[in-house]
């Protein structure tokens, strides 16, 4: 975590009286909602470096962290020159800014990727394995990018069981009807359960509750993930939210994938 101590470290590199490196309002305002997702001279009312200032007094540690990567990245692309020549009144800011950066950069991190790597070893593929690998990073770094990747890798998962197992209609773009005709592929549908014994209402049950995790993972998409414009007003959820949506996500794709890949044999391969 970075401390407030430390905080102030960046404050001096990036605040030039009152300005923030060579931004404008707008411009800093679109970079911090890409990064962020706050408009922050809008959300404040103030100057650029007040507006950097209140928000560091006030976010969560993940907040501090994403922001501060994102201008440090931008200060070394368009403020080369200081670099370069060794600016005195900057260049040892940069110095211990990028230091305490790097230490953050290998902090453990806070989604559990126990299930990742059997994700990655089933599906055996460039792109999936990327996804896989952008759904655990973003989840760290950037909570509305992870909410979509999460609800990305869940498609995918749905779309390769369908394909391998001979779908014969138009695979569905609808999460919902997609997953509903997944678990129908897979025998684990309602449809499937034999209610007359116990355990099969209580599965029926479960049924029912993952078609409502699932129908929340699309809103939750909708309303707080990447692939949307968003208006300048616009405040994203934090890495808890995102890392529930990851391991909901990773938790149901383990399951199917296990369940496809267990029940191999019942596919028509004619």
């Amino acid at each position: 975590m970075i401390t407030n101590i430390e905080k102030q470290y960046f404050i001096n590199l990036l605040n030039r009286d009152g300005y923030v490196l060579n931004f404008s309002t707008y411009s800093f305002n679109v970079f911090t909602i890409n990064s962020i997702g706050i408009a922050l001279c809008n959300h404040y009312g103030l100057s650029k470096g007040k507006s950097l200032e209140a928000f560091l007094v006030e976010c969560s540690p993940d907040q501090a962290k994403k922001l501060l990567t994102d201008l440090v990245n931008y200060y070394e692309a368009n403020c080369h020159n200081e670099i370069e020549q060794k600016d005195k009144k900057y260049y040892g800011l940069y110095v211990k800014c990028r230091e305490i950066l790097d230490r953050e950069s290998i902090s453990s991190t806070a989604v559990t990727s126990a299930i990742f790597d059997d994700l990655e070893s089933a599906f055996s593929t460039e792109y999936m394995s990327d996804q896989l690998q952008r759904c655990l990073h973003e989840a760290n770094v950037n909570p509305t990018e992870a909410i979509g990747k999460a609800k990305e890798v869940l498609e995918s998962c749905c779309k390769t069981i369908l394909q391998e197992r001979r779908f014969q209609e138009q695979i569905p773009t609808n999460l919902n009807k997609l997953t509903k005709e997944t678990f129908k592929i897979l025998g684990i549908s309602s449809e499937s359960v034999n209610v007359e014994r116990p355990e099969g209402r209580l599965i029926i049950g479960l049924l029912a509750h993952l078609a409502g995790v699932v129908s929340c993972m699309a809103e939750l998409r909708n309303y707080y993930g990447s692939g949307h414009g968003r208006n300048a007003q616009y405040q994203g959820l934090t890495k808890r939210h995102a890392c529930l949506a990851v391991n909901i996500s990773f938790s149901l794709m383990q399951y199917l994938w296990e369940t496809h890949d267990e029940r191999r044999e019942e596919i028509d391969i004619l």
